[in-house]
């Protein structure tokens, strides 16, 4: 049974959490959220979550801004939690703050932290990645169906907005831990063989 558990993929398994969480969070979300919303405002946070991913995609054409941001990982996630937190705060002004502000933290730190997961998913899984790719996508249907399905239950706390965004901070913290576990490891393994003595 030990060995099971530690042949799991604290990666994979960080991809199935944040898509069972999606697969409950956005049935209600698009319901009690975004129904209320102004197309308007709509358009502006999606324009504003679209933008900013391709902003950050081109600063980081840069590798040594690169390099540095990607040092500073483990921070870079504990800002976006801590303005995701702050994103609650701004639901209770109002929903259409709450959302753009929302959508520039996803667009911002969250398309961020995850273009920099792409340099630990090319150096942890630099020979299977096509296995991990496939394995990864399997783990998300299968997080978001899961997710679905508890949806259909339809579970009356769920439909209390404090709790979608409750949900949403502990998708994040949850799926973060499990990265930066890797991270982590990743890092110990490549200070080790820097530190290896060269053979004779």
């Amino acid at each position: 049974m030990k060995r099971v558990i530690r042949s799991i993929d604290p990666f994979i398994v960080g991809g199935w959490i944040g898509s069972f969480f999606a697969g409950i969070i956005t049935p209600h979300q698009i319901k009690l959220i975004l129904s209320s919303l102004d197309v308007r405002v709509i358009t502006i946070g999606s324009s504003i979550g679209s933008l900013f991913p391709f902003l950050t995609g081109l600063a980081l054409e840069n590798r040594r801004l690169t390099r540095r941001l990607y040092a500073h990982l483990p921070l870079l996630m504990l800002a976006e939690l801590l303005l995701a937190l702050v994103s609650v705060a701004f639901y209770s002004l109002s929903r259409s703050s709450y959302y753009i502000f929302s959508m520039a933290v996803f667009g911002v730190f969250s398309s961020t932290v995850m273009y920099l997961l792409q340099i630990l998913k090319q150096r942890r899984y630099r020979r299977k990645r096509a296995a991990f790719d496939r394995r990864y996508a399997m783990a998300d249907a299968c997080g978001y169906l899961a997710g679905s399905l508890l949806v259909l239950g339809n579970w009356r706390p769920f439909h209390d907005v404090k709790v979608l965004l409750a949900l949403g901070l502990l998708q994040t913290l949850l799926v973060y831990l499990l990265y930066l576990r890797c991270y982590r490891a990743q890092r110990d393994a490549r200070g080790r063989k820097s530190r290896a003595p060269l053979a004779a």
